[in-house]
């Protein structure tokens, strides 16, 4: 589908998808790590997004884990918005979003926001730099 013609539910998600991507990389959104190291958090006043990534298929526990990344296609994205009482109001995957949306990218819409996610929950930022400066001191 082209972009001009979505109208509705389907555009709004490609416009929250979007939105939270650029918020994620302007720093404007703070993540916060879950007990998962695969799931991200952000709250908003009154709504919680979570940016998780998870096998497609449930049964399957990676044999080979070590040689996956994160664009493997055996994993799938889910951007999940609860509301206000903690209820489940949308759960947007990278597959869906492509096939209903028609966007080629959306995969790659997804993985960002969870690196995005990762790094910002994480406190990747610091780490990165407090290694720098370790280095510095060698």
């Amino acid at each position: 589908a082209d972009g001009a013609l979505m109208k509705g539910p389907v555009e709004a998600k490609v416009r929250l998808v979007e939105a939270v991507r650029d918020g994620t990389a302007a720093g404007k959104i703070k993540w916060d790590k879950t007990t998962s190291d695969s799931a991200f958090v952000a709250f908003f006043p009154s709504s919680t997004v979570r940016i998780a990534r998870g096998f497609k298929d449930p049964l399957d526990t990676g044999a080979a884990v070590s040689t996956i990344t994160d664009r493997s296609p055996d994993y799938e994205y889910h951007l999940r918005v609860y509301n206000d009482s903690g209820v489940l109001i949308e759960d947007i995957t990278d597959t869906a979003l492509q096939q209903e949306a028609g966007i080629p990218n959306a995969r790659g819409l997804l993985v960002d926001i969870f690196r995005g996610a990762r790094s910002i929950g994480l406190g990747g930022d610091q780490v990165i730099e407090n290694l720098i400066a370790d280095i510095g001191k060698l």
